[in-house]
């Protein structure tokens, strides 16, 4: 496990609250203090990596994409808020101030497209997609490096329903562009490409 700020923010206390969850449940987890834009450090390569609610704070965030793909030795979970979910290619939204939930850490949102294809990219053979439970803004994906990975990991079916195969059309069908552009944005989305 390994994190920087959320552990030193005084009223997060996510240290503390990390060192009471191991300690309850007695994982046996090493814990390594370390900035994402400073991976791998000291830590290998793992069999399962979860990179939950980071991305969008990262400043340069395809860079540490890059950085914790290569500790994923069989998948990578990555969970993030998304945003442009109209737009029907891969595209972020940048948010240069607290344009973000009023948040100044929040950098950037993803399309789920363009997270797939940065996925892809990053040598991930299997991408599954998965809606967050608490909010249509946010995204979990599942990539793995091959699809047999998959079928051994995942406990419940791809059914195109709540787990999305981003590698079939239907499941790309289901979760592209699935939302309506917010009203007079495809015109000013015409308008900018000409």
């Amino acid at each position: 496990a390994s994190d920087s700020y959320t552990w030193k923010h005084p009223a997060w206390r996510g240290r503390e609250t990390f060192e009471l969850a191991r300690a309850c449940l007695g994982l046996d987890i090493e814990a390594v203090e370390i900035d994402p834009t400073e991976l791998p450090g000291p830590l290998a390569p793992v069999e399962v990596v979860l990179f939950l609610g980071v991305f969008y704070h990262l400043f340069d965030p395809i860079e540490v994409l890059e950085r914790v793909a290569r500790l994923a030795q069989d998948v990578l979970v990555l969970e993030t808020h998304e945003d442009l979910q109209y737009v029907d290619k891969p595209a972020m939204a940048f948010y240069p101030g607290a344009e973000l939930n009023e948040d100044d850490t929040n950098w950037w949102a993803p399309n789920p497209e363009c997270l797939y294809a940065l996925l892809k990219a990053k040598g991930f053979a299997k991408i599954v997609y998965q809606t967050h439970p608490l909010s249509d803004c946010r995204g979990i994906y599942h990539a793995f490096r091959t699809p047999a990975l998959a079928a051994a990991y995942l406990k419940r079916p791809v059914d195109n329903r709540r787990l999305f195969d981003l590698g079939t059309h239907e499941g790309r069908a289901r979760i592209f562009g699935r939302y309506p552009a917010p009203f007079g944005a495809r015109t000013a989305i015409r308008q900018a490409v000409r």
